[in-house]
C-alpha cells in the first residue's frame, strides 16, 4: 500500500520481529540455553549443601545406660569428624525442655 507521496510506509517494528525465523532464535539463543542448563546441573551437583560437623546429644545422668549410648555415639561420629557434644539430663521433662 503505498501512502500519499508514492512511497511504501516503513515496516512497523512488529512486521519486522515476525520476520525473524525460529532458525535465527534458535542460533542465538540456543547456545545461551545450554550453557545456562549445563552451569545449573553442575551447581547442583557440585555445590551440595553441607551437614553439620557439630551436633548436640541430651542423654540421662552420668553412667546410665543413655549416657553410655551416646558416649558410644560420640567414638562412631568422631571417626567422620563430627564432633557430638552429650549433655547430662535430669529425665524426659528435661529433655524436652531442650528442644
Amino acid at each position: 500500500m503505498k501512502s500519499r507521496t508514492g512511497r511504501k510506509p516503513r515496516p512497523r517494528l512488529v512486521a519486522r520481529f515476525v520476520a525473524i525465523s525460529w532458525r535465527d532464535l534458535a542460533v542465538t539463543f540456543g547456545p545461551i540455553l545450554l550453557v545456562s542448563v549445563a552451569a545449573i546441573w553442575l551447581a547442583v551437583r557440585l555445590i551440595q549443601p553441607a551437614p553439620p560437623n557439630t551436633l548436640t546429644m541430651s542423654a540421662g545422668p552420668r553412667g546410665s545406660t543413655y549416657w553410655n549410648a551416646a558416649q558410644k555415639y560420640k567414638e562412631i561420629l568422631a571417626r567422620n569428624k563430627i564432633t557430638l557434644t552429650v549433655l547430662e539430663s535430669e529425665g524426659s521433662l528435661q529433655n524436652l525442655h531442650r528442644v
